[in-house]
């Protein structure tokens, strides 16, 4: 079969670019696209090619959603395999899976670390939307390509100067790098980029459609306070003057939606600098999150452990110790209730960046955990909300955001946009915010709000 054969044979042309990776079948890729280029179908295709020509083959999807992996499967993938299914029987069709009749696999995923690490053997992997993949989880998948040689190819549109995709694509070697911007596209008219530009702002637009890695714009602390080889180390000092773990137990166990629990690993010496280990968990449920805070306990060994006890949290330090309790482990949980908004918490951490009085520990969870300070607030598990009444505009006329539901189409800066989640955090601390017409927007002081005439 010749590779452009699967565009053909569903109606569609492909772009020259399209058309070259679909003749290169070897060496790890990163594909930096424009929006609209057609990267995702471009990854369809290539995931049926290889299961095509290559019978046995394991092919994995990776996409930071579940939303985002069904729609890459059902949309793109589905899409291209239908005219061509007689020829290439199928002995297995899920919602996220298709085995075909010489053995090959292609699975579709979701960003989740934990069931990720079950599959080995991958002989190709496609990473959909790289620069929104988590670093853990993109460590955690490498190891599974070692025996079966596989390739990785990750394609994305920038997201900021942060991030594996990004380190990836400014260190070169060994990476194959390829970029595709939107005046390589023969479907992206220039009046189109005309007024995206007007409408996104030149950064912006800059990023989505001609593929610059740009600053995080918003962002509460300049990056150089997280940029000296000294901010990481290795063990904590024996000297610590105090120890205490602090946990906040998130909002439940679903990996697709819920925020990060996290445990964070404190000590303070005698200068007053701070010495940290981030563990943050995804996808886990308040007796594993007890279990492990129970490690914790045996190996850091704290003078206090704090959890935080707020609306529905409240159980998980009652769960706590009922485990501890189970491994006889002495736990000294306290409730910690702190009713200061979320960015007045993590802004009382500027004080010690500005100092260089941080230190944290070279591990994948603090990692990630740094990496949270350097997005916020513009990182996506910075969460703002809007109090009820506040008229959003969906695709069906203005409605009140409390009664907006998951489906359905609002209006964002990129257009209309499905509504991934929605629920109420029982803040009561917010800003109103008056505008020169005399319009008002009353939310929660954490996200930058952008207006327009």
């Amino acid at each position: 079969m010749m590779p452009s054969t699967i565009f053909l044979k569903a109606g569609m042309t492909p772009d020259p670019w399209q058309t070259e990776q679909l003749q290169t079948v070897t060496g790890n890729t990163l594909l930096l696209c424009s929006r609209q280029a057609g990267k995702s179908t471009c990854a369809a295709a290539l995931a049926l090619l290889q299961a095509i020509l290559h019978p046995g083959s394991l092919v994995l999807l990776l996409s930071p959603t579940l939303r985002q992996s069904g729609e890459l499967f059902r949309d793109k993938l589905l899409r291209l395999y239908r005219p061509i299914k007689d020829s290439f029987p199928a002995t297995r069709l899920t919602a996220l899976e298709l085995e075909l009749s010489n053995g090959s696999r292609i699975i579709s995923l979701p960003e989740n670390e934990e069931s990720i690490r079950g599959f080995s053997s991958v002989n190709l992997l496609i990473i959909d939307e790289a620069t929104r993949v988590d670093d853990a989880v993109y460590r955690a998948v490498r190891p599974m390509l070692a025996v079966s040689k596989g390739r990785i190819l990750a394609l994305s549109t920038p997201f900021g100067k942060r991030g594996w995709f990004f380190e990836a694509w400014e260190k070169g070697a060994p990476w194959r790098k390829v970029k595709i911007t939107a005046d390589q596209c023969p479907r992206i008219t220039p009046e189109f980029l005309e007024q995206e530009k007007i409408e996104l702002g030149s950064l912006w637009f800059e990023q989505e459609y001609f593929c610059q890695f740009v600053a995080i714009e918003g962002a509460e602390w300049p990056p150089d306070y997280f940029a000296s080889p000294s901010l990481w180390f290795d063990d904590f000092p024996r000297d610590l003057l105090a120890r205490a773990i602090a946990c906040d137990p998130s909002k439940g166990k679903d990996a697709k939606t819920g925020d990060y629990a996290a445990f964070a690993l404190i000590g303070i010496d005698q200068s007053g600098t701070l010495w940290v280990e981030g563990d943050l968990r995804r996808g886990i449920s308040a007796e594993a999150l007890a279990e492990i805070a129970c490690e914790h306990q045996r190996t850091f060994v704290p003078d206090a452990f704090g959890v935080e006890a707020v609306q529905f949290q409240q159980l998980f330090a009652v769960i706590f110790g009922m485990v501890a309790r189970r491994h006889n482990v002495l736990l000294p949980v306290q409730e910690l209730l702190d009713t200061a908004p979320k960015p007045v918490r993590i802004r009382r951490l500027g004080p010690y960046l500005h100092q260089r009085k941080f230190r944290f520990r070279n591990t994948k969870g603090t990692q990630l955990l740094v990496q949270h300070l350097k997005e916020f607030p513009e990182g996506k598990h910075d969460d703002g909300c809007f109090v009820a009444g506040t008229l959003v505009e969906t695709a069906h006329g203005p409605r009140p955001i409390e009664f907006v539901r998951p489906g359905e189409l609002v209006l964002t800066r990129q257009g209309y946009r499905r509504v991934l989640l929605s629920g109420c955090t029982g803040i009561h601390s917010t800003i109103t915010v008056e505008m020169e017409d005399g319009r008002t927007l009353t939310g929660t002081p954490l996200k930058r709000r952008t207006t327009s005439a």
